[in-house]
């Protein structure tokens, strides 16, 4: 088949979108250029043309790849297509057609590069993390979104300032490690800080994996520091006692010593126990019902009351009060709003400064320190794990696995003599 020029075309011919408009609607030249290269820079390509060589035909157009940011060259070949015509110009026809077609697509957004395989890798960090976090609201707790929500808010400010990555799937293990020595060094967090910062990667990226926004989990290849022994210490008796002396003094201490008690006897998590409404509690059968939807586990469980917790439940008249209410609310009483997240710890704090006790004596101590207790006092162990709502029994022995500051006595007085 011979190639031909008609009306003075020269070869390698341009359809522009803007051209097949001007067939619809009657628009002056200079408006069709205009519009032309309007929707051109708008949209970061070059226009499709036909360019009829010797060695064949094709189309090719330039368009920005969204991962290098550079225009690249796209081409179709049509060495098929021509053959199937026995003139030129019924050739030139349906070629001309692809052209308008590609061109079409082209000014409307089109972008070749977003194919059904690969399209979610050019999805914006941004966006990512917004798809992670309305995901796991329905899965995890209050607090370990977030602690989930504070990792990527530092991380992807990072990038931002940082790197040039737009997309998740351009997060590569350099990223990953720069950030984590970002976070060791100029953060100055500490190696468990650090190592829960590795979890929370590898956790986000395995789920933007999972779910086709990248094809790599970058933190994977972050290693995690040596694990360092848990700073909290158990709280023996003498110090419990005098804890207990002071709150004594007011109603609002007192209050606050009641919170103290379902921690060590309860094993209730400061978090759950803000949380528990009055119609968890029955003390007519001296249990709470803690709710799988606050628990951490997810888990519904039934704790049951000693007479001592018992005692101090009823000294805030839960019977006058409303059972939706919290039952360790505003002002640390019955109350229809519940206590911010970090009061009953700040309030360990300031008690403890008071009291002169060191600072490994922590609120969650308590708990350790009832766990401890309950197993040297000689409850099985597998109730103690069921009573700290605890996965296996191993976790139930590194919590108790504290120093006991009262350990060289209990020896002296306890163990046998040779």
């Amino acid at each position: 088949m011979r190639r031909r020029k008609k009306n003075g075309t020269k070869t390698g011919q341009l359809f522009l979108a803007a051209d097949y408009q001007s067939s619809k609607k009657k628009m002056p030249m200079s408006e069709i250029i205009r519009e032309s290269v309007k929707s051109c820079l708008s949209s970061n390509f070059l226009p499709a043309m036909l360019r009829e060589y010797k060695s064949g035909w094709i189309i090719e157009y330039y368009i920005e790849n969204p991962m290098t940011k550079k225009l690249e060259r796209k081409k179709m070949k049509l060495t098929r297509l021509i053959s199937r015509y026995k003139s030129v110009k019924d050739a030139r026809k349906h070629a001309n057609k692809i052209v308008m077609e590609i061109n079409i697509r082209l000014s409307t957004g089109w972008n070749p590069f977003f194919t059904d395989d690969d399209a979610r890798l050019y999805t914006s960090v941004d966006v990512v993390r917004e798809k992670f976090l309305q995901e796991k609201k329905k899965e995890l707790r209050e607090e370990s979104i977030q602690a989930y929500s504070s990792f990527v808010d530092v991380f992807v400010k990072w990038l931002k300032n940082n790197t040039k990555v737009e997309y998740c799937s351009m997060v590569n293990k350099i990223s990953a490690v720069k950030f984590m020595d970002y976070v060791y060094s100029e953060r100055n967090v500490s190696s468990r800080t650090f190592n829960n910062y590795v979890k929370f990667g590898r956790v986000f990226f395995n789920w933007a994996k999972e779910k086709c926004y990248t094809k790599e989990n970058p933190f994977e290849a972050v290693k995690t520091k040596p694990k360092t022994e848990k700073t909290r210490t158990i709280i023996p008796h003498d110090t419990r006692e005098r804890v207990t002396n002071y709150l004594l003094s007011s109603e609002e201490d007192r209050n606050y010593l009641v919170v103290l008690k379902l921690v060590y006897s309860t094993l209730l998590r400061p978090g759950e126990i803000r949380k528990l409404k009055i119609e968890n509690v029955n003390l007519e059968e001296k249990t709470i019902t803690v709710p799988g939807s606050i628990s951490k586990n997810k888990k519904k469980r039934i704790v049951p009351l000693t007479e001592d917790v018992v005692e101090s439940l009823e000294m805030l008249n839960l019977a006058a009060c409303p059972t939706s209410y919290f039952l360790m609310g505003r002002e640390l009483k019955p109350n229809s709003k519940p206590l911010t997240k970090y009061y009953m710890a700040k309030y360990w704090e300031n008690l403890r400064e008071k009291l002169s006790m060191p600072k490994e004596m922590q609120l969650y101590s308590l708990r350790d320190s009832g766990i401890s207790e309950m197993l040297k006092s000689g409850v099985d162990p597998l109730s103690v794990k069921q009573h700290a709502d605890h996965h296996s029994l191993a976790m139930t022995t590194l919590y108790s696995d504290h120093v006991d500051p009262n350990l060289a006595k209990i020896i002296n007085e306890k163990a046998p003599t040779f």
